[in-house]
């Protein structure tokens, strides 16, 4: 009797919890040896459960944290007040060191 080898991950995020905190090369080989199997059903998890938009989200929100640390900028609330057609005042200067960047 050939028993059949169980998946090493059901899922993206299963991988993921294990992968987050490896180097990409060490997430290379790590996926690459799984059976092409699993890499299908970890590549399917990873589209249907919009795995792409929390990693999109996070590097937006990373955006978002450094604007408000560096130049004292709070994106989110100047959002807020436009969308209330309020006014916003930013020093030209500001704009200058963003530009540069």
């Amino acid at each position: 009797m050939v028993q059949k080898a169980k998946a090493v991950f059901h899922n993206f995020s299963e991988y993921w919890h294990y992968a987050q905190y490896c180097s990409e090369y060490q997430r290379s080989v790590l996926f690459s040896s799984m059976s092409k199997e699993d890499q299908k059903r970890v590549e399917k998890s990873y589209k249907r459960d919009k795995w792409g938009d929390v990693f999109n989200r996070n590097e937006i929100n990373k955006l978002i944290d450094k604007f408000k640390e560096k130049y004292g900028i709070d994106l989110i609330d100047i959002r807020y007040k436009i969308l209330k057609k309020k006014s916003i005042y930013l020093p030209k200067k500001t704009w200058d060191d963003i530009v540069i960047e």
